[in-house]
């Protein structure tokens, strides 16, 4: 009985493999664990969609590591399911509308911190020294949105 020849892992380039991880660290920079930016970057760079197995196996992270982040990086819109006809196994590829869903987390993410600051502004009394500061974050947090949502009309009018 012979067993199966282990699949050949793809090599990447020495620079694509800086890519890659420094990609890792600039997302743990950004509170993002190190496997899920090394993720993008592999899928940024990949010739075609790849499974869980391919990436830990790329990466040379577990299976385990792989399947939380993927859940993490698919929840997000950042990658996206492949399914091929007759295999079972599911594949995944950066999304085409990946830039287009960070925009729009970014202008969810300002709606619900208006939101805290508007409860905040409503359980102060009118005299309160603290309403300056929240008023301006409120300004602020507006003007956040608007440059978010011109940067997705846009960006969407581009592309």
């Amino acid at each position: 009985m012979s067993a199966a020849a282990p699949k050949k892992r793809p090599v990447l380039s020495p620079p694509l493999e800086r890519f890659v991880e420094g990609l890792g660290m600039h997302f743990e920079n950004q509170g993002v664990p190190r496997t899920g930016g090394r993720i993008l970057g592999l899928l940024l760079v990949a010739n075609e969609p790849l499974s869980a197995e391919d990436l830990a196996s790329i990466l040379q992270v577990s299976r385990a590591g792989i399947s939380t982040n993927i859940r993490l990086l698919v929840s997000s819109g950042l990658v996206e399911k492949i399914s091929f006809p007759g295999r079972r196994t599911v594949h995944f590829a950066f999304s085409d509308a990946a830039w287009e869903q960070v925009m729009q987390v970014e202008i969810r993410s300002a709606a619900a911190f208006r939101n805290l600051v508007e409860q905040a502004l409503n359980a102060l009394p009118a005299a309160h020294p603290a309403r300056t500061r929240l008023e301006k974050t409120m300004r602020w947090v507006d003007f956040a949105t608007r440059y978010y949502q011109q940067m997705l009309e846009a960006w969407r009018a581009r592309h």
